[in-house]
């Protein structure tokens, strides 16, 4: 799979374009997961994101081994973080919270935003 498109505004802001599923020869492809971080000292915040199937994986292996079950957020209702640039490199989600480590994305055909905002 090709490397995801990264490109920038007039503003500053970024925009990432991740294929979420196409074909590649004659092979047709899903996601199964994509990395996302942000890497400005003093933040270093690293994102995972997980499909549909991933997620179903992750929980059959805990169903599995008598795990309780991880619910996993939807990244499409993230929105946006706001980390702190200048002292302490932390970041905060929409709701106030720090950001989970594995997020859910769905694989169907959509856009997503996500803004990355100083606090």
């Amino acid at each position: 799979m090709n490397s995801p498109v990264v490109s920038k505004n007039a503003e500053g802001a970024y925009s990432v374009k991740a294929p979420l599923r196409g074909i590649r020869k004659s092979c047709k492809y899903i996601f199964s997961n994509i990395y996302l971080y942000v890497d400005k000292n003093p933040v270093y915040q690293p994102l995972q994101l997980w499909s549909d199937e991933q997620v179903l994986q992750h929980q059959a292996f805990e169903k599995e081994q008598g795990f309780e079950l991880t619910e996993f957020k939807n990244f499409e209702d993230i929105k946006e973080m706001s980390c702190d640039f200048k002292e302490y490199g932390i970041c905060e989600v929409t709701d106030g919270s720090l950001p989970d480590m594995t997020y859910h994305v769905s694989t169907k055909e959509h856009t997503l935003t996500f803004d990355v905002k100083e606090k």
